[in-house]
Order: structure tokens, then sequence, then C-alpha cells
């Protein structure tokens, strides 16, 4: 090969030109880059340092940069070397919020897995935010990018600003980057359904809002007065709740909790639940959180493989 022919000037990739013998590597590098001047190439030339080979290679100039990547010196990883490229890292934001409105609850449930209710935890109890006060928060999470909220508690429902955090987070927007609009966000209430609140009327409202509930429904030998637990209307207020919402169209999912307290009725529980209309019924098992945690060994319980398939087939 003539180590003098002219440099090769297509320049759309990295080229290598095949090496030279030791004696010519000297010349080679010299030669190429004076070629490149003279054609007004738009590449640099190097001189491999690893191989002594002398070999060129070519890169374009025009080349963007990868986001982050250096300039000048540290822009190769090592001489003839190009570093890799660095990314920033975008924030993100989860797209579901669960906003727990209050520590008040009217029921005692053995298992309950809110943390300040582990009798061996020291969890701060610290002041009950207001309304405005959640409605801004609500705003702010939505602003961020978070499309869904459920609101829970303790009993959600019995914080005094109740009805005025559901109808705002209802009526909040959050911006939808797929459409380039905004958009409603998703709503939800998680309770236990053992409030007066739940009327026809806010029952209509809700289902009109696309508000989705769902409902804990515990029998009362769990929390019911028997239970050691505060007590409103139990088990009978909270399947009412459940049947008032299922007639003004509401999607219901009730929550029933196994443990060994309900183990001989849960079937009946489940059975009169699908009797009512409600399509998705979900049983758990309790979380080691909270006051679940310290009383562990009271809750375990366990079905027989089958026992629920029976009652819904």
């Amino acid at each position: 090969m003539d180590s003098k022919a002219p440099a090769d000037t297509n320049h759309d990739a990295q080229v290598a030109t095949a090496p030279q013998p030791a004696a010519e590597a000297s010349t080679t590098g010299s030669e190429a880059e004076e070629g490149c001047r003279a054609s007004s190439c738009t590449c640099t030339t190097g001189t491999s340092a690893a191989t002594g080979s002398g070999a060129t290679t070519a890169e374009p100039r025009g080349e963007p940069r990868g986001e982050g990547e250096a300039e000048g010196e540290g822009a190769r990883g090592g001489e003839g070397e190009r570093a890799p490229r660095r990314r920033k890292k975008k924030p993100t934001v989860p797209s579901f919020a669960a906003l727990e409105l209050t520590y008040a609850c009217n029921h005692s449930c053995p298992f309950c897995s809110n943390v300040w209710k582990d009798p061996e935890e020291k969890y701060p109890i610290r002041r009950q935010m207001n309304g405005q006060e959640w409605i801004e928060v609500i705003d702010k999470l939505a602003q961020m990018g978070v499309s869904s909220f459920c609101l829970t508690g303790g009993e959600p429902s019995m914080h005094p600003d109740f009805m005025k955090i559901v109808e705002h987070m209802c009526d909040a927007t959050y911006f939808n980057y797929c459409t380039l609009s905004p958009c409603g966000v998703g709503a939800s209430i998680l309770t236990n359904g053992d409030s007066d609140i739940y009327t026809p009327d806010f029952a209509q409202y809700l289902s009109d809002k696309g508000c989705q509930v769902s409902v804990s429904l515990l029998d009362d030998t769990i929390t019911g007065p028997g239970a050691g637990g505060a007590y409103f209307g139990g088990y009978a207020r909270s399947m009412e709740t459940a049947r008032v919402l299922l007639k003004a169209g509401v999607n219901v999912t009730a929550n029933v909790t196994l443990c060994n307290r309900n183990l001989s009725t849960i079937c009946d529980t489940v059975r009169e639940i699908l009797a009512m209309g409600c399509k998705t019924v979900m049983v758990m098992r309790p979380m080691l959180v909270g006051r679940g945690k310290s009383r562990l060994g009271q809750q375990v319980a366990y079905l027989e493989p089958g026992t629920l398939r029976s009652i819904v087939l």
C-alpha cells in the first residue's frame, strides 16, 4: 500500500487506516493530517498511543455531545478513546398518593396497619392538618404530575373538613403529557363506612364525579363493642353504606381482612357482599405493621384452598 495516498475524507463514522510498518509510523499520521488540511476536512486526527502503530483516527467535529459530557480535558476516558456519555437523570414523582387525613378512627381493629397504632413504636403524633392545608397539598402534587389520589386515615370521614377535601380532590386536574392537555385526577376513598355522612345525595355526587370507594366490611366480632373498640354502628352501618353507594352507581370495592376472629364467619360475610351486588371483594391478610405487628400471634388464620372460590362459583 502506498503510504502517501490521500487521506480518506469520508467521515460519517470513525475510520482507522491499516497499520503501517514501524519505520513509517512517525510519518503516516503527519502526512494524513496535512492531507486533511489540504482538503478542508472537518475531522481531527490522532495517533494511537496504545498500539504504537501510528494509525490515524478520524472523528466528526460536528457530532453532538452527550448531555453532561465534559468539554476539553476529561472528554475522553483515555488518549484516543471517547468517554461514555453521561445523561442527567430526570426527577420522577409517583403517579398515586394516599393522603392520611386524620389519626382518628371509630374502630379499633386488632390488625390495624396504621403505624401510630403500634404500642411498641414511638410514632410522632403531630398537629392534624386542616382542610385548606390538604387542598394545597393536592394542588401541589397534581402540579408535579400525581394523577390519582386516595383519602384515608384513620377514618377519613372523621376529619372536620372531609366534604371540602373530597370536593376539591374530585375537581383537581393534572397536566397529561401524553394528550398535552389538563385531565381530571383519579379520586378514591378508603373508609370503614361506619358513618352517617354517606347519604344518598353524597353517594350520587361521588358517582357523578367518578370517585371510587373501598369499604372495609368487618363483622362485629372484630369491630363491635365486645371487641374492645370505639363503635358507631358497626357492621350493619358499614353494609348499609355499601348498599347506598352501589345503588347510586359508585364503583365499590369491599375489603375483608381475614384473621382468627372472623375465620368462622368470613364465608357468610363474602356471600352477603356478593348478594348486594358488589363486583369486587378483596380478602386480605393482616399487614405486619402498626397494631397488627404487635399482635401477630393473635391474627394468623388460614382458609382451606378453594373455600372462597366455592362461594363465588
